[in-house]
């Protein structure tokens, strides 16, 4: 899902052997879009085979095949040209075992892991059912899905079309495995999420912007809160967001067996002045007391700092990546090791790594993902020209 910054392409395989995190010269992208204009990647599958799915917005053409805004590699970058990329959006995801979920906030599509469309009367019933759609979604395990909702021209939720029936619109819908309103879900959110993240086998963590997002099924949500599968809220959580109207963008990541989960961001917490980039929540939703919550990520240079992605490392740690240039008096180049606690570990990234940002200027990298592949190391994607001064796709 969208981190709510735009960034150009760049995929590296870093080597999972003895935890080395250094560059993977076996993984070589087919693909350059550097000198595009306006291009961006924001999400990526591996599949069971080790081929990738990548998505954003980009044209590819290589040996007579054409790309736009979805593409898949081999495990060693070259093409898979077993893909079919005539239909794209800028986020994949997984939908089941063997299809893919591809699109935008304009509408979604099912696709086979080749790339072809699956169910076409899913999408048809689909976009009339969430007329308004927008933001994330979630996946139930019969193939039913969670969807956000904005506001039509009358400021409220687009109706639902349920054919041959009509039906008050709701910022949270439904729809079946069919792609039609599932009257199931009771949950009525006051705006619509910027959404959804798997808490457990029974309930959905919802985030949306604090100060708009502000009450579910008439409970004070204050823009974090969590769901029973068929939309009940779990009063157990309260959420520790600012309602402030200021720059408060979060996102939930990684569940831990405890139920401890982590934001990442830019956001206020209550009660507090201090902008955070990475904190621990209990799942009760306060502040994990054992984690470095107020030694996050920042920008020395004035700069608003944010962390986007948080992946696990098999020691216990953490991979953090975002847009920053230094971490508890480190210089980080957009990337960090930290260890359970959230101490920066020394030994990693402290020469070379992404360098050079298109968008934001030389010199300043961004790191938008971190997926750890099934098959040992990690594949990073942001905007960044160079990876330890050499050029990087």
């Amino acid at each position: 899902m969208k981190i709510g910054i735009l960034f150009i392409v760049s995929m590296i395989g870093l080597s999972g052997i003895a935890q080395s995190f250094q560059l993977d010269s076996s993984f070589q992208p087919f693909f350059d879009i550097r000198t595009q204009r306006s291009s961006d990647l924001i999400s990526m599958v591996e599949l069971p085979s080790g081929n990738i799915v990548f998505a954003g917005k980009f044209d590819i053409t290589t040996m007579g095949v054409f790309y736009r805004n979805v593409g898949s590699t081999t495990r060693t970058g070259s093409p898979n040209f077993n893909f079919n990329s005539q239909f794209g959006g800028d986020v994949v995801d997984i939908y089941n075992d063997s299809i893919l979920i591809n699109g935008d906030g304009g509408g979604y599509t099912l696709k086979d892991t080749n790339g072809n469309v699956w169910n076409v009367n899913w999408r048809l019933n689909y976009l009339k059912t969430v007329k308004c759609r927008t933001g994330g979604f979630y996946v139930y395990k019969d193939g039913s899905t969670l969807f956000s909702n904005q506001a039509g021209g009358n400021g409220q939720p687009c109706q639902i079309i349920n054919p041959p029936d009509t039906f008050p619109g709701r910022h949270i819908v439904k729809v079946n495995p069919q792609g039609l309103w599932d009257s199931t879900f009771t949950g009525i959110a006051n705006a619509p999420p910027q959404g959804f993240y798997p808490y457990d086998s029974n309930r959905i963590l919802v985030y949306g912007r604090p100060y708009e997002l502000t009450h579910y099924n008439g409970v004070q949500v204050d823009g974090l809160f969590r769901i029973y599968l068929d939309g009940t809220l779990d009063t157990t959580f309260t959420s520790p967001m600012s309602t402030a109207l200021a720059a408060n963008n979060f996102n939930p990541r990684l569940v831990e067996s405890n139920g401890k989960f982590f934001l990442t961001g830019s956001f206020l917490l209550k009660g507090q002045t201090q902008y955070h980039t990475l904190v621990r929540l209990n799942s009760d939703g306060s502040l994990d007391p054992t984690f470095m919550n107020f030694s996050g990520p920042i920008d020395t240079n004035n700069f608003f700092a944010v962390t986007a992605p948080l992946t696990p490392t098999d020691d216990g740690g953490y991979l953090v990546g975002g847009v920053f240039n230094s971490y508890q008096g480190f210089p980080r180049p957009g990337l960090a090791k930290i260890d359970s606690s959230g101490a920066v570990d020394p030994n990693y990234f402290n020469i070379g790594g992404p360098d050079s940002s298109k968008v934001l200027g030389a010199g300043y990298p961004v790191v938008g993902f971190i997926h750890k592949s099934t098959f040992g190391g990690y594949y990073v994607g942001g905007d960044f020209l160079k990876w330890n001064g050499q050029p990087s796709q």
